[in-house]
């Protein structure tokens, strides 16, 4: 196994770091869709102070996320769908981001199942469920209107 991996696209090397880096913290969106699953959303970032941006984007609306880099202009907001929490209720807590949906596809895969949602704009988003129960897929059927939310914490500000 390799201790350090380079991604390149199309000859040039987008990034080298270890494979957690890659896969918890990518450069760019390339590296983000290219290493394992992630939901991606196009954002506008239209404010920053220090090391917080306020983002718009669509299905999303506002949305603050802590960085480290400066941000200006077209970002995308990437979460990785192990990092997403789904429920029949509306979530509440403190630096949640949070979206309505329809289920379109409950896949079961043994320990975990992948529940794919619909938002308002049309977009999928797919989100992996721990199956701690008999029932699978936190008991969520197809054609169900959930919840979706996620810590912004978990959320990558990615400028390329």
């Amino acid at each position: 196994m390799a201790s350090r991996i380079a991604v390149m696209n199309k000859g040039a090397i987008e990034q080298v770091a270890t494979p957690q880096q890659l896969y918890e913290q990518p450069h760019s969106r390339f590296v983000a869709d290219f290493i394992g699953k992630i939901n991606l959303f196009d954002a506008l970032v239209v404010g920053s102070k220090g090391k917080s941006v306020t983002c718009d984007a669509k299905d999303l609306g506002k949305v603050h996320l802590a960085t480290d880099k400066a941000a200006s202009g077209d970002v995308t907001i990437a979460v990785r769908p192990e990092k997403l929490k789904i429920s029949k209720a509306e979530p509440k807590g403190a630096d949640l981001i949070k979206i309505q949906a329809k289920t379109r596809d409950v896949a079961y895969y043994g320990d975990w199942s992948e529940v794919v949602v619909d938002l308002k704009s049309g977009q999928s988003v797919s989100v992996n469920v721990q199956n701690d129960s008999r029932e699978g897929g936190a008991g969520i059927a197809s054609g169900e209107k959930v919840w979706v939310s996620w810590q912004a914490a978990d959320s990558l500000l990615l400028t390329e």
